[in-house]
């Protein structure tokens, strides 16, 4: 699960008089459901919200003589019937304004799309996101297209993946970097084994799919198979030994335009997948702007289940000439 929670960042200002005390507070003015916050009394702090909905906060500050305030409304998604997607291009979806280093999501019961992470704010414009994960805890798990270098991480490549801890998400995202696995650490060092899909097992493990084929401690792979890393310690330091978690080649994900391109797990171990292109599947078929579901009965080196269609693009209105390459589904 996701937490409903949203970071607060309030600014005030004082003049100094009448003694250069200053005090704040925030409330809740309106909403769905009951608000908490983590330090009521801080101008930066973190609400977390009892259910979905739309909520009014307000911010007040007192300098004993005089109080202002002002207000701020938050839109609190439900994670589960969001669908939070990472294109692979420009376009407009919902009048949203995207580009391929942005997370949108959409309600699937309602069609409504926000953006919910700008890479551009945080210096990515200049980079496509090729795999991204939500985590639990409201951090996100990012692979880039090429090497770029970050502040507080410095050099990064295609083969690493990041952790951005969010101060702010949606039209104005800030936050920190950190290096979350290094992979050339662990054997992730060719151009074939740039990490396209990312997601996280029920059992916390580490999923990834890469652009072709992967040779690493532990694992042989093809760009159509995930494989999970089994990790000793994470960071800049990244140890461990992978293996195989899905072989796509035994359930039917053979022609090259149905490598791994987006991948998504729930709690229940159902996998959500995209693809380069279009896919034709046993009970399912589309394009690579649309997510199918594979219910496993067994998994690594004997996958073996079915496919069902999950969320096709154009019923969503999003641009089916759009790659889809992040997935997030959370249910």
């Amino acid at each position: 699960t996701i937490a409903l929670r949203a970071y607060l960042d309030g600014s005030v200002f004082d003049d100094g008089l009448p003694n250069g005390t200053l005090s704040t507070s925030w409330s809740q003015v309106s909403g769905s459901g009951t608000v908490s916050f983590a330090n009521a009394n801080a101008q930066d702090t973190t609400a977390t919200f009892s259910t979905p909905g739309t909520y009014t906060l307000r911010l007040s500050a007192s300098d004993g003589a005089l109080t202002s305030n002002d207000q701020i409304t938050v839109r609190v998604l439900d994670p589960q019937s969001t669908l939070f997607v990472s294109p692979q291009d420009s376009g407009t979806v919902g009048g949203v304004a995207f580009n391929n280093e942005d997370i949108l999501a959409v309600d699937r019961n309602t069609g409504q799309w926000s953006m919910y992470f700008d890479g551009s704010d945080v210096g990515l414009s200049s980079f496509l996101l090729r795999g991204t994960n939500i985590n639990s805890d409201g951090t996100l798990l990012l692979a880039l297209n090429s090497a770029a270098t970050l502040p507080n991480v410095g050099a990064v490549d295609a083969n690493d993946v990041l952790r951005f801890v969010p101060s702010s998400l949606g039209n104005t995202t800030a936050g920190t970097f950190e290096m979350y696995l290094d992979g050339s650490d662990v054997g992730l060092d060719t151009s074939n084994e740039r990490i396209d899909g990312i997601a996280i097992a029920p059992d916390g493990r580490l999923i990834i799919s890469t652009l072709g084929s992967v040779s690493a401690p532990g694992v042989s792979a093809a760009d159509e198979d995930l494989i999970v890393f089994n990790a000793t310690s994470l960071g800049s330091n990244t140890a461990g030994s992978w293996s195989l978690y899905f072989d796509g080649s035994d359930v039917g994900l053979t022609d090259n335009s149905e490598d791994i391109d987006g991948v998504s797990i729930d709690s229940s171990g159902n996998i959500y997948l995209s693809t380069e292109g279009a896919y034709n599947v046993p009970g399912s078929a589309g394009t690579g702007a649309d997510i199918f579901r594979f219910t496993g009965s067994s998994l690594g080196s004997n996958t073996a289940g079915t496919y069902s269609p999950f969320w096709t693009a154009t019923s969503a209105g999003f641009p089916s000439n759009v790659l889809i390459g992040g997935v997030n589904v959370v249910i």
